[in-house]
């Protein structure tokens, strides 16, 4: 399998235990190993034949800097999901380096590998609704959801009055539908 490393990312964020850590934003080092096959990229030489590390890499850092951690391990893990679940890549080694964590050491890291089997499965439940081209609109919804989603169960639709709105509004058509995703349903 072809990896594509992204090294010594670093990403500032709220980790730790002891009570000189909380509050206070911290630099982490992560390294990210995507196994993934970039064959097809490396014969055509097409951006969209490759895995986009640099939007991975936006996205773990917008998901970390938005977020507080006790465990540099739960960091790791939150890491590896997104690689894994958001991106689709086959498997995923994530280092997570926490510089001057102990005394005496330049920095205490955490390793772990994850592949797509490692995430629980979650559910949900979603209602989508529309009053602009309904049909339309909750067919193309429904399309986009099963790009990411398994639906299991689904509701026949049903049409509701608009609330909180003026005179002359479409009613709405609705449908709610039954979800599993490894998505991470908190963020």
């Amino acid at each position: 399998m072809d990896e594509v490393e992204i090294n010594d990312l670093c990403v500032r964020t709220e980790v730790g235990i002891s009570p000189h850590e909380l509050g206070k934003l911290q630099e982490l080092y992560i390294t990210i190993r995507l196994r993934t096959s970039i064959k097809k990229a490396g014969d055509t030489d097409r951006i969209e034949d490759t895995i986009n590390y640099k939007t991975i890499a936006k996205e773990v850092l917008f998901h970390l800097e938005n977020k507080k951690y006790n465990l540099i391990e739960a960091v790791a893990a939150d890491v590896a999901r997104i690689c894994v679940v958001h991106h689709g890549v086959s498997s995923v080694k994530v280092i997570i380096a926490k510089p001057n964590a102990l005394r005496f050491s330049k920095s205490s890291s955490v390793t772990i590998e994850r592949c797509w089997e490692d995430f629980e499965w979650h559910e949900a439940h979603i209602l989508l609704g529309s009053n602009k081209d309904p049909l339309h609109s909750l067919s193309q919804a429904m399309s986009l959801l099963k790009g990411k989603v398994n639906i299991t169960k689904m509701s026949k639709a049903f049409w509701t009055k608009p609330v909180m709105v003026g005179d002359g509004t479409d009613d709405f058509i609705n449908i709610a539908v039954f979800v599993k995703t490894k998505l991470d349903i908190v963020g």
